[in-house]
């Protein structure tokens, strides 16, 4: 199956689509208003979690495939699939505004791992376009010392990453 069957499947079901990326920013505010500084149980922890997941998960290759889209493909986003492209970004937006109002994330199980993930995700995809611009960037613009100096940070930055991620 390829991706864009995928995506062709998913447009088929668009109802059971939509209704889970709204279901989730709600069970989120259920959860929050049962949460209060008096009841924090650990079980509620895992509830934020586990809705946190299921709308990052969707959340992150939604935003990999808009970035995908808008920088390598140079397409145009006015027309795509919102429902695909834009809903999973803006339920895991809103579930985040959700949880952060009522918790900590470091509180969070498993979120520390999240999101050493989402900044990996993120710096392998900015230094994926900066390697596919780079021809022209180091060519004409940037002497050699800046393509060390721009490799070192990178390093570091995803070595952080990989250690929040592992640790």
């Amino acid at each position: 199956m390829s991706v864009n069957t995928f995506f062709n499947v998913l447009t088929q079901y668009w109802p059971w689509v939509m209704s889970y990326f709204l279901v989730l920013p709600s069970l989120a505010a259920v959860i929050g208003a049962f949460y209060t500084p008096a009841l924090r149980r650990q079980w509620l922890d895992y509830a934020y979690s586990m809705v946190i997941y299921g709308a990052a998960v969707p959340g992150i290759f939604s935003a990999i495939l808009v970035f995908y889209t808008l920088f390598f493909l140079r397409g145009n986003l006015l027309s795509v699939n919102a429902l695909i492209y834009f809903l999973p970004l803006l339920s895991m937006g809103g579930v985040f505004y959700l949880v952060r109002r009522k918790v900590d994330f470091e509180r969070l199980p498993g979120f520390g791992k999240l999101s050493g993930l989402m900044t990996l995700i993120a710096l392998v995809c900015l230094a994926t376009l900066m390697i596919y611009k780079m021809v022209i960037f180091v060519g004409f613009v940037a002497p050699i010392e800046m393509l060390l100096i721009i490799g070192v940070v990178l390093f570091i930055v995803l070595k952080k990453a990989v250690n929040k991620i592992s640790s």
